[in-house]
């Protein structure tokens, strides 16, 4: 196990056993999980720093001051090396997002955040939704990068927020739309249920009466309309042709309570 894990794991026990400056020493342990958090050690990543941080949040450990710090330090990390591709900055960017993530599920339950707080993290966040172009979903002896997936967890958590208005709806379809469309390196499509993730997404805003089945699926027929209009015999067409039917399945088995848009998405498989 590297230096940075003895390093963590370390402080851990150290704030764990702590019956005085605790304060002092969750700063540091913070301090640390930040700075690896995107690390390429899966184990490091996921199990000590991710989990370890949402078992802080669950205590109810953090105060005002180190939450903002937290999400100050992951909205920065969201353009960090942004328009890279294939290389390992794509991890601080998606697991800063998990960690917004955790904090937003965390306040629909708890109510730890201002409405600045929410709204700094949602539009940052549907920014990122937009502009990430490192798709790609499982990577080999590193584990999950999952940007579309992880980005679209978070957005799920924002609609069921007491902040979420319905203006943000428009800017949701948009950063939809555009991940619909990107491929991973070499034109892969997505293959590690992407398109499920996103899917969930529009079952939120149905849920909560943000947009009408009838809505969606003038939305739904105008992406197949302008993917229609790039035809051709490319392998890129190809594949984003394929990103699309995938995610308009998903869509359909998510939504059996919707029966009218159900009724939409069949045509638009034909």
């Amino acid at each position: 196990m590297k230096r940075e894990a003895y390093m963590i794991e370390d402080l851990l026990k150290k704030y764990k056993n702590s019956t005085s400056g605790t304060s002092e020493m969750l700063d540091r342990l913070l301090t640390e999980m930040l700075e690896n958090i995107g690390h390429t050690d899966s184990h490091i990543r996921d199990q000590i720093i991710y989990n370890e941080f949402c078992q802080i949040l669950l205590n109810n450990s953090l105060n005002r001051e180190q939450i903002s710090k937290i999400i100050n330090q992951c909205i920065k990390n969201l353009s960090f090396n942004i328009g890279e591709t294939n290389t390992d900055s794509v991890f601080t960017r998606s697991f800063s997002i998990l960690f917004l993530h955790a904090i937003i599920c965390y306040d629909n339950q708890s109510i730890i955040l201002s409405e600045r707080d929410f709204n700094k993290i949602i539009k940052n966040s549907l920014h990122y939704f937009k502009v990430e172009i490192d798709v790609r979903g499982w990577v080999e002896d590193k584990g999950w990068a999952h940007a579309p997936a992880h980005t679209s967890d978070l957005i799920v958590e924002c609609i069921k927020s007491r902040y979420f208005k319905k203006n943000l709806v428009n800017e949701i379809l948009e950063g939809i739309n555009s991940n619909i469309f990107k491929l991973q390196l070499n034109s892969v499509c997505y293959i590690d249920d992407e398109d499920i993730r996103m899917s969930m997404i529009l079952v939120s805003l149905l849920e909560e009466r943000y947009i009408t089945e009838k809505e969606v699926g003038i939305w739904l027929a105008k992406l197949k309309d302008y993917l229609e209009t790039g035809a051709s015999k490319k392998i890129e067409y190809y594949r984003k042709t394929k990103n699309y039917t995938d995610f308009i399945r998903a869509l359909f088995f998510q939504t059996e309570r919707f029966k009218y848009l159900q009724k939409n998405i069949k045509i638009l498989l034909k």
